[in-house]
């Protein structure tokens, strides 16, 4: 997916325009302030629309734009074309989409399946990748909230400004409006995290220092098997060591680095106690004590 920041007016030519030229385009303006936040917008530009397509695909419809000049200018004599030939009048309607995207700021957002390093990027050392579970508003001072969640925002904020932005992963407990006929909900009769709430929202503190765009894992439950699944594709083809922050310590945490330790057995995982909090001080205990006997390793700080 591609996103790029414009006016409502050129985002209104762009939508109309593209159409006719790469049908395969489609172009949506991005509504919701927490995801434009999640992309690393803080103070973004009046629209930001985003354009759901592959690497592949964008290349294609810039040597598409770029194929309008040249066949209104190649001509058999090399002269300038007439006012009315196909070629010339469709340039001449056309032919700035090329000098947008050219001057425009693009973004990729990486795919979750594509947490490979770009190309180019030489580094041979093992990849550190830091998993950020669950920092979210219900969690921290909402529904579920707790002096003890309060309490480890700035370690998390500092641990995160450690890691290049795109080794940050960050997940999202997410329900629906059904969430106490779920059998979590019967069991925790607490709505939280209920998708589109405030309380579902990423701590604004964390969510300020969200790279842009952010790689983010919304899970309707404990632990995410699709983030373990694509961090176990990621480690066959280089090699990685996770740590894992966030809340809770006993409920998501545990699962997710148990997951991630039953997918990849032979990755080294961490967890930073001082960056995590539990239900309660004793439950964070037990579930620290549950993951050092799985081999995942315990640290503080």
């Amino acid at each position: 997916m591609y996103i790029v920041a414009t006016d409502y007016i050129s985002f209104g030519n762009l939508q109309t325009y593209l159409q006719d030229v790469c049908p395969y385009v489609k172009m949506e303006q991005i509504q919701d302030y927490w995801e434009l936040k999640a992309l690393g917008f803080v103070d973004f530009p009046i629209c930001v629309a985003k354009m759901d397509m592959t690497e592949t695909e964008y290349e294609r419809m810039i040597d598409d734009l770029r194929q309008l000049e040249v066949d209104a200018f190649n001509t058999p004599d090399g002269k300038m074309p007439e006012e009315d030939d196909p070629y010339y009048v469709r340039y001449c309607k056309y032919g700035w989409l090329w000098d947008f995207f050219f001057n425009a700021d693009v973004w990729e957002v990486p795919s979750k399946k594509q947490l490979i390093r770009k190309k180019g990027d030489q580094r041979t050392d093992m990849r550190k990748l830091l998993i950020v579970i669950d920092m979210q508003k219900d969690f921290i001072d909402g529904a579920l909230g707790t002096p003890e969640a309060e309490a480890i925002v700035e370690n998390v904020k500092n641990k995160i400004c450690a890691f290049p932005p795109e080794d940050v992963i960050f997940t999202m407990d997410t329900h629906g409006e059904d969430y106490m006929e779920t059998q979590e909900g019967k069991n925790l009769p607490v709505p939280h995290c209920i998708r589109g709430t405030e309380g579902w929202r990423l701590h604004p503190e964390i969510a300020a220092l969200a790279g842009r765009p952010a790689m983010i894992y919304e899970k309707p439950t404990f632990g995410s098997m699709e983030l373990a699944n694509d961090l176990r594709i990621l480690s066959e083809k280089e090699e990685i060591e996770l740590e894992i922050v966030g809340l809770c310590t006993d409920i998501c945490v545990v699962s997710n680095a148990l997951l991630l330790k039953a997918a990849m057995p032979e990755v080294s995982i961490s967890v930073d106690a001082a960056c995590c909090a539990g239900v309660t001080p004793e439950s964070h205990l037990a579930a620290l004590t549950t993951m050092r006997f799985c081999q995942i390793n315990v640290t503080e700080g």
